[in-house]
């Protein structure tokens, strides 16, 4: 490969600054999560691995991504400056909202004849904020997994984060995530904007329409959600999350770091950490294949086949270390007593969502 593009934003974890968490509805910062040093940590070694070797574009924004007419490369511009790059191929790190993620979902659907079915992550999030009683709103400073779960099928996930400012002090949030296919730029989902008893009925049969209705803590959820005296107000919002996208789609044109085995379901907020080490391992495995012409097309094409499965496997070892952790957790923080407390409570909640 003539050269390799990865832009990542890992400008707060390279300069060792907490993240900004946002209110969805308004934009306003919230609270800033501080960097774990693991990923200070991974992300400092990423830029080493990588200096010297690909070009790679860090804290810049791609504002456009077209391939050239013979499809053979790709032409990349980004802000500020309006830089331009031609590479053969690019590595997307850089998270849900990714321009390169839109380029392979969007751009390129037309190049298959039959209609194509993109699978789709339907995210549904309940959040309650509470308020401390002088009336100051508190803020979330962790939110551990509490609890999750799938259905039989495995097409519907429902997570639960707890966080705890002050011993009396708790809130929760649902978050339901849903594996769809739908013809692509036609979701046919629409916006979903329900608050109050509205929202928590959504909420309640969203977990009776899969096999948990009857499994605890989902049936306790349920009642609790259930109940009129049920205090607060309560938002739910529908928001197109993760869009996986297989790592050889568009003959390697483009491809994005660990959507092949990562689903993006809340593994503890590791995503970052999983998305830079995959970026390393993926450009490692693309420097070791030899350039055409060096070597025999049978040999080059050998090494190049081993050199992507190994990072496949490594990819998917990863992704089930998240997982394996994450249900560790949850076993050692599920508290359904909490759970009823927070949502009898005769508080003055105000809605909020989250996503980062």
């Amino acid at each position: 490969m003539e050269a390799c593009s990865v832009a990542p934003t890992l400008a707060g974890v390279l300069k060792h600054q907490p993240i900004p968490c946002l209110d969805a509805e308004t934009g306003d910062t919230l609270f800033h999560a501080e960097v774990p040093d693991i990923c200070r940590y991974r992300g400092l070694r990423l830029l080493k691995a990588l200096r010297g070797h690909l070009s790679v574009q860090w804290n810049t924004s791609l504002v456009s991504l077209q391939p050239s007419k013979d499809s053979k490369e790709v032409h990349l511009i980004f802000e500020p400056g309006h830089l331009c790059h031609k590479v053969d191929i690019v590595v997307g790190a850089d998270g849900a909202d990714s321009m390169v993620r839109r380029f392979l979902v969007e751009k390129f659907q037309h190049v298959d004849p039959e209609p194509v079915l993109t699978p789709y992550v339907e995210e549904i999030a309940l959040m309650i904020r509470t308020k401390s009683k002088d009336g100051t709103d508190l803020v979330q400073k962790r939110h551990p997994i509490q609890t999750m779960a799938s259905d039989k099928e495995g097409l519907t996930t429902i997570a639960v984060h707890q966080w705890q400012v002050e011993p009396e002090e708790r809130a929760h949030e649902l978050i339901q995530l849903s594996r769809i296919s739908v013809p692509p730029g036609d979701d046919g989902m629409g916006d979903l904007d329900l608050t109050g008893n509205e929202a928590r009925r959504y909420m309640a049969q969203s977990i009776c329409k899969t096999a948990l209705q009857d499994l605890e803590p989902w049936k306790t959820y349920i009642e609790a959600l259930r109940e009129p005296h049920a205090q607060g107000r309560f938002t739910v919002r529908r928001v197109r999350g993760w869009i996986p996208v297989d790592f050889d789609n568009l003959g390697g044109l483009a491809t994005l770091a660990g959507d092949a085995a990562h689903l993006m379901l809340p593994f503890g907020g590791r995503g970052l950490l999983n998305s830079t080490v995959d970026a390393n391992a993926l450009c490692w495995a693309i420097t070791t294949v030899p350039r055409p012409g060096a070597t025999p097309t049978a040999k080059r094409l050998a090494k190049q086949e081993e050199s992507l499965d190994d990072y496949g496997e490594g990819m998917r070892q990863r992704a089930g270390v998240q997982v394996r952790k994450t249900l560790q957790e949850a076993e050692k923080s599920i508290s359904l007593v909490a759970v009823r407390a927070v949502l009898r409570e005769d508080s003055n909640r105000t809605p909020v969502c989250i996503y980062q």
